[in-house]
């Protein structure tokens, strides 16, 4: 009789129950808490990943333009002369191109007859900075350019450009005061242009971001050979 007792007896009393139960929970939420706090650091974790593929793709398009700069002036849709070079520091924040140029190195993959030179522009717009590109040098009125979106964030894009000189300036072609250079008559001119056919000896670049604050870049160009 005590043996059957002992056997009817054996098992999980309902404290035990609700005891281990307990224990389960307090461990799924421990679990649970870990698993959310590793699925929120992977998600910054590619946040600040494709931000920064952004950031060097931008750095990456402008300092491979400017390596390739070449002096060749084009033709706008209006049939104006534009120069090799043209830079602006008037433009920065509005939605018209901070600098434009042509540069070499436009790739053909298929072969097909046309210029390996490329002309390009890079305008804020919203706080983007955006890539325009165009199929011809020499434009028509119905150009229209490739407008390729490089990063956000950006609160401002600057350009300084050394000339032969050694000077820096804010634009391209630079200005000049030309009152103290006197002319082969004798007399003195005014304001003075420089000669649109010269590229800068270099450029800097800077990028203010409002997270990343601000990224400069110094670039060599290459020789003013056409």
């Amino acid at each position: 009789m005590s043996m059957r007792a002992d056997s009817r007896h054996k098992g999980f009393t309902l404290l035990e129950l609700l005891v281990a139960m307990s224990i389960f929970a307090l461990l799924a939420i421990m679990a649970y808490a870990g698993l959310d706090t590793v699925l929120d650091t992977r998600r910054i974790l590619e946040q600040n990943m494709n931000r920064l593929s952004d950031i060097q793709k931008s750095v990456l398009f402008i300092s491979r333009d400017l390596d390739q700069i070449v002096n060749r002036g084009i033709r706008d849709q209006y049939g104006d002369y534009q120069p090799a070079l043209s830079a602006s520091d008037l433009n920065v924040g509005l939605d018209a191109p901070v600098i434009e140029f042509t540069h070499t190195g436009y790739s053909n993959p298929l072969g097909v007859k046309r210029s390996h030179l490329q002309r390009v522009a890079y305008h804020l717009r919203n706080h983007v900075l955006y890539r325009d590109s165009w199929q011809v040098l020499d434009r028509a009125q119905d150009s229209r350019p490739y407008q390729a979106r490089l990063c956000d964030k950006v609160e401002s894009i600057g350009f300084r450009f050394m000339d032969e000189k050694g000077q820096w300036h804010t634009q391209w072609p630079p200005v000049t005061n030309a009152n103290d250079i006197i002319p082969p008559s004798g007399k003195k001119k005014g304001i003075a242009t420089a000669s649109a056919s010269l590229l800068p000896r270099a450029v800097e670049f800077s990028l203010k971001l409002s997270d990343w604050g601000i990224i400069t870049r110094l670039l060599q160009l290459p020789g003013n050979a056409s």
